[in-house]
Order: C-alpha cells, then structure tokens, then sequence
C-alpha cells in the first residue's frame, strides 16, 4: 500500500489500535520502521509509548531491535537517551510463577542482547556500553557478548501439522461488544479443548 499510496497507508497505520500489545502491537512496530511512513519524531513515541509487557515481549523483540537499528539515527538526542534508559532498567514486570532469582538472571540476559545487537549494528550509546555490561554482567550468569548476535533470531515455535474443527455456533458472542468478540471466542475455544 505504501508503494501506490502513501497516504492511504497512513491513514491505515493510524487506525491500528493502540491497546493491542500483541498482533497490531508487533504491526505497528514493523511498520513504524518505515521511514516513508513514519516521521524519526513520531517513530520515537511509538517506541516510548510501547506498554512494558510489549517492549519486552520476547515474540516482539526481533522486530523491535530491527526497526530500532533502522531508525536510530533519525531519533532526537533526548528521546534515544529515554529509549536507552528503558533498556538499561531491564523489564519490570516479573513473569507468572518466576522467582525473584530467576528473574533477576532473565532481566540482565535481555538487556545486555538487546544493548549489544544494537551497538553491534553501530548504534552509538550515550553512556559507557562497557561499564554497563561489567554491572549486569554479575546477575547475568553465563552470559557472553557473542549470545547478542543471537537476539534478532525468530523465536516462532517449530512448525508442526495439526488441524482445526470449524464451529459456526455463534450464540455465546451474540451479547459481547464488537472490540471483545475476538477474545471472548479465543476463551471459548480454550475451553473447548
């Protein structure tokens, strides 16, 4: 669509829903590497305004280290410096059922691969890249500088052959409002397996 329209493209792109963090999530992420589309500015609140389940969501991490060694340049002093301080602070939030121990290691691994990659495709850093990974290095046991290479690798599940039963029963959706259906249908199809 860029290609024949570029105007139509974004008005596309603007009408992504913003509270997704998982499939527009990932869309917007790629599509905001687009420079044809997205301005340097505007590419830079995207990034700020990623929720902190999706800035480290490891499904979104490959696309999200693209487009942020794609667009580094084009980002403005202060808001490449917030970008890098939100990936020096590591995610926040543990996942269910991981210990504080296991969390801690977990953290300074996405950190170090992220910060890493990134100064590997020559993104330039404001602070020391060595004294920082000397400091994670500690909590990150097993970690070498060489596993950073490793971050932009798809993380999809191996594919596998399986089929689906098609249900036409529509009635438990009849009553949910239109931004829920698709969750409420995923519920029932849980609970149908």
């Amino acid at each position: 669509l860029m290609k024949f329209d570029i105007a139509s493209a974004g008005r596309e792109f603007g009408a992504w829903p913003v509270n997704d963090d998982k499939t527009f999530c990932r869309l917007r992420i790629w599509a905001s590497g687009k420079g044809d589309l997205v301005s340097g500015q505007s590419f830079g609140e995207i990034i700020k305004g990623l929720s902190e389940d999706a800035f480290w969501d490891h499904d979104h991490q490959r696309d999200l280290i693209f487009v942020l060694q794609e667009r580094w340049s084009d980002l403005d002093e202060q808001t490449r410096m917030e970008i890098e301080n939100r990936i020096l602070r590591g995610r926040t939030i543990k996942w269910p059922g991981e210990n504080d121990a296991d969390f801690g290691v977990r953290k300074a691994w996405a950190t170090l691969n992220r910060l890493h990659w990134l100064a590997n495709k020559d993104c330039k850093f404001s602070f020391d890249l060595e004294a920082e990974t000397n400091k994670l290095k500690d909590m990150a046991i097993g970690w070498e500088p060489e596993m950073a290479a490793r971050a932009a690798e798809h993380i999809g599940a191996p594919a596998r052959v399986s089929w689906a039963k098609t249900n036409t029963e529509h009635a438990a959706l009849l009553y949910y409002p239109l931004n829920d259906i698709i969750a409420k249908a995923q519920e029932i199809s849980r609970k149908a397996e």
